[in-house]
């Protein structure tokens, strides 16, 4: 991480800053110590209610090696004593507030599996292959069932966690959390290195509390894993635009394999986002910027011919096999939330002039007249912060098309891509709920901008092209 040397007071005194808690050192470790004494509270509350006491005390555990590994992950990273104590505490409290949701939707009054029912598979199906694991018999589950094999990535990583703490349901949930905290220290890293430092701290306070990345970072579903791998692998696609570096080449191309073993048309989709990023975010050395771009083609294509890597986003492009996808998720049996379902996409010319609406669908579905079921009504007060993001969204990309800041646009044109290769196969309100929150962080990123600017228009890009050129002639230690 690239040094922060500007001094405390300028940006907490700044006119316009806003006075968060989460935004200064001293309000997100109070924040952290509160949320951290509530989470180890709610262990053994929820063991009085339910009975589970071996499962609360494994869940601690998991809890205490998570905010270890959390520590060292952020301490590994070069940055100032005052950063790194604000960044500790902010990835804390997220960390915290995730495992006190985890453990209030698994042991309250209701059925825990109504807010994913996929949970049910991933609670069940890894504890089977654990138990064959401890047997020394190899698990069926590849073979039978190809759903469960195109999973495999998340079930054996669940597997493995139960192997070690024991089969108990809220180990995989305190783990998510973990990765949830990742996302909040990646949407500060990513934020900082193309924005400034206090549209990082806004994007960071933001991912710590959005509720649909708290949410899907509690439950024990893979969406929040696949959110953390969009955002390593767009900030280590401008660290490779930036330097050479072998650590981020080893990242991109470990969470695109990551990415093949849990929901593989993704990775068609992250190569063309980075391969966008290397495109537009132009750099002085071409020689280089030619050279990283060789490597990593040809270890894709060493990967696509020997495990298939990004055959199935390629697959997706067969416009009829889409078109039937969406009617089938369109229809009332999956979840009664369909729309669009009758759209012949299998027309290019009515994809493309379909392409707005399938946008605002994807992006601002459930609107206000559909709140008629439980789980949308408590989706609304997400989707009025949601709506009130969007005008700064706006406000940054004004800025970034004005400027023609290549690295910004470079992150829009990565944003873009993304965003149209989920609308368009999203046909219904769940799915279309569950794939925007893997692209969140990244428009967090820009609605930072654009608060920043609204605000306090003195502290906006403060520093970041700074550290830009800090970061190209540093390579002693990981940093953002």
């Amino acid at each position: 991480m690239a040094t922060i040397d500007e001094p405390r007071t300028p940006l907490l005194t700044a006119r316009g800053w806003p006075r968060w808690r989460l935004l200064s050192e001293q309000g997100a470790k109070q924040v952290a110590g509160l949320l951290g004494l509530v989470a180890f509270a709610s262990f053994p509350a929820a063991a009085i209610v339910s009975d589970r006491w071996s499962e609360i005390f494994a869940g601690m555990i998991a809890f205490l090696v998570c905010w270890g590994l959390l520590w060292q992950f952020v301490l590994a990273h070069r940055m100032s004593t005052e950063e790194r104590s604000w960044l500790l505490a902010l990835c804390g409290a997220a960390l915290a507030l995730r495992v006190i949701v985890a453990v209030a939707i698994l042991n309250g009054p209701w059925d825990y599996s109504r807010f994913g029912e996929d949970q049910l598979g991933y609670d069940h199906i890894p504890a089977a292959i654990a138990n064959g694991w401890r047997s020394g018999l190899p698990s069926y589950y590849w073979d039978v069932n190809t759903t469960v094999g195109s999973r495999r990535g998340y079930f054996n990583f669940v597997a493995l966690q139960y192997y070690v703490f024991g089969d108990y349901l809220i180990i995989p949930r305190v783990f998510n959390a973990l990765a949830g905290a990742l996302v909040t220290f990646y949407s500060v890293a990513l934020t900082r290195r193309l924005f400034g430092v206090a549209e990082s701290r806004v994007a960071g306070a933001w991912a710590a509390i959005f509720p649909a990345l708290v949410l899907w970072s509690s439950l024990n579903l893979r969406d929040i894993w696949l959110t953390l791998s969009v955002l390593v692998i767009t900030f280590h696609s401008f660290v490779l635009r930036d330097r050479l570096s072998a650590l981020s080449l080893i990242a991109i191309v470990g969470h695109l394999v990551w990415i093949h073993y849990n929901r593989g048309y993704l990775v068609f989709i992250m190569v063309v986002a980075s391969l966008a990023i290397f495109l537009f975010a132009r750099s002085t050395n071409r020689v280089r910027d030619v050279l990283v771009t060789l490597l990593l083609a040809a270890i894709l294509l060493v990967l696509h011919q020997s495990l298939g890597l990004g055959k199935e986003g390629l697959e997706w492009l067969d416009l009829d096999r889409l078109a039937e996808q969406r009617q089938k998720l369109a229809q009332e049996s999956v979840g009664r939330s369909g729309y669009l379902g009758d759209l012949d996409i299998k027309n290019p010319v009515v994809l493309v002039a379909a392409a707005p609406l399938l946008l605002v669908y994807f992006l601002f579905s459930p609107f206000p007249w559909q709140m008629t079921a439980f789980r949308r009504l408590i989706l609304a007060p997400e989707m009025v912060f949601w709506y009130w993001l969007t005008p700064l969204v706006f406000i940054a990309v004004r800025h970034v098309l004005r400027e023609r800041s290549t690295r910004q646009f470079a992150l829009l044109m990565t944003l873009v891509i993304v965003t149209i290769a989920f609308a368009v196969p999203s046909a219904n309100m769940g799915l279309a709920y569950r794939y925007r929150a893997q692209i969140i962080p990244l428009y967090l990123a820009f609605a930072a901008s654009g608060f920043v600017r609204r605000r306090a228009p003195q502290l906006a890009g403060q520093s970041s092209e700074r550290m830009a050129s800090r970061d190209a002639a540093s390579t002693a230690r990981p940093h953002l």
